[in-house]
């Protein structure tokens, strides 16, 4: 069975548009490629993987929003562990001190990737 972030990395990989990442990479000046997916298109179907992958400790949580973000291999998946971090389901029961040290690990490796 697949992770959540094989899955999503393979729903993204289905629905990637080259041309359209190579304006978007051309756009952002980033350093990290782009699969070409549309900001909902991206968060319509990051949320469908999510229903999926039911995370019902904040440890667990955390470490999928981790994992997609240090693993990722298009910008598309950044922007997925974000979409999870905001997911209110997990935000209002799971939210806590712990996740300070992910959001700082987030803001310093985005620095060090462009």
């Amino acid at each position: 069975m697949p992770t959540l972030r094989q899955e999503l990395a393979a729903q993204f990989q289905t629905l990637a548009d080259p041309e359209r990442a190579l304006q978007q990479q051309a756009y952002t000046k980033s350093a990290m490629p782009y699969a070409g997916l549309p900001a909902p298109l991206m968060r319509k179907t990051a949320r469908e993987v999510f229903k999926r992958f039911p995370l019902h400790q904040a440890s667990l949580w955390l470490q999928a929003i981790r994992t997609l973000w240090d693993e990722a291999t298009v910008c598309e998946e950044r922007y997925a562990a974000i979409e999870l971090f905001n997911l209110p389901l997990y935000k209002k029961a799971l939210l806590d001190a712990s996740a300070l040290d992910l959001l700082r690990h987030m803001v310093v490796s985005e620095k060090s990737k462009n």
